[in-house]
């Protein structure tokens, strides 16, 4: 297991090298495999009182008891899986994980503190589909999500058909894992890595980001229902937008949704 000075050592070779910034990316996620999950981190070294720092924020017992300095059956951190050598690794989250390992490699900081916000932000991403919709850019890497039950619950990062995630841990498959990733998104930094024909996010049209979204006749909540939509479509912006409402053109029906499920191109 590497060692946060380790990695540190892989990402500076990787960057002397000049190798493609996906490959980058991709080689330092790599690097963190085994390194512990902990919810609300964002590439900090895992230390007692980093865990005490996020569990006071959260009140997530686990982030305490998967510690044995901290749930009373060892003392210190020596012999911890998580101190190899007397080293420090570093901790995170899903959306941590991505965010520490492609700032570190491409100085691109994704925006937002959660799934649903860092997949919203329009300035983070380049391109984005829907898995069994449209195709996985490959040769380029690419961020995965999971979009459950009208939640944003889980995202990690795919290349050529392998995902590294941050989940029990960090964690690389070799074969992305059945049918549970729903979303992905390639951000800006890719954006120069991208295969003739891949075509970016078109401006003018916005991706629906709710559960079976109603456009309605009138940009009110209790306006008549024209039908429903569901999320990862897209919808054309009609230039007569309201407040809290666009105007959206959908398969030749017109009507007005609400803004907050809507993600702009």
């Amino acid at each position: 297991m590497n060692t946060a000075r380790s990695e540190d050592q892989l990402i500076a070779s990787l960057k002397a090298y000049g190798i493609p910034l996906s490959d980058q990316t991709w080689q330092a996620a790599l690097g963190c495999d085994g390194w512990p999950y902990v919810y609300s981190a964002w590439g900090a070294e895992c230390t007692t009182s980093e865990r005490k720092k996020r569990y006071n924020l959260t009140n997530i017992q686990n982030i305490i008891s998967a510690c044995q300095a901290l749930n009373g059956s060892k003392s210190s951190c020596t012999g911890c899986k998580w101190y190899p050598g007397g080293e420090r690794v570093r901790c995170f989250d899903c959306r941590g994980f991505n965010k520490w390992c492609i700032e570190e490699t491409t100085g691109f900081a994704l925006y937002g503190e959660t799934v649903k916000s860092q997949w919203d932000c329009a300035t983070n991403w380049c391109k984005k589909g829907q898995i069994g919709k449209d195709p996985i850019p490959q040769g380029v890497l690419v961020c995965v999500f999971i979009f459950k039950d009208g939640k944003w619950k889980h995202t990690g990062m795919y290349k050529d058909g392998a995902t590294c995630e941050c989940s029990n841990g960090v964690q690389h498959f070799e074969v992305m894992k059945g049918n549970r990733w729903t979303h992905w998104a390639v951000a800006v930094p890719y954006k120069d890595e991208l295969k003739e024909g891949d075509d970016m996010a078109r401006p003018g049209y916005a991706e629906v980001t709710g559960k079976k979204v109603a456009l309605r006749q009138e940009p009110s909540k209790t306006a008549k229902i024209i039908t429903r939509i569901n999320t990862g479509e897209e919808v054309k912006l009609e230039p007569e937008p309201e407040k809290e409402w666009d105007y959206v053109s959908y398969k030749g029906k017109t009507g007005w949704m609400m803004r907050e499920f809507l993600q702009e191109g």
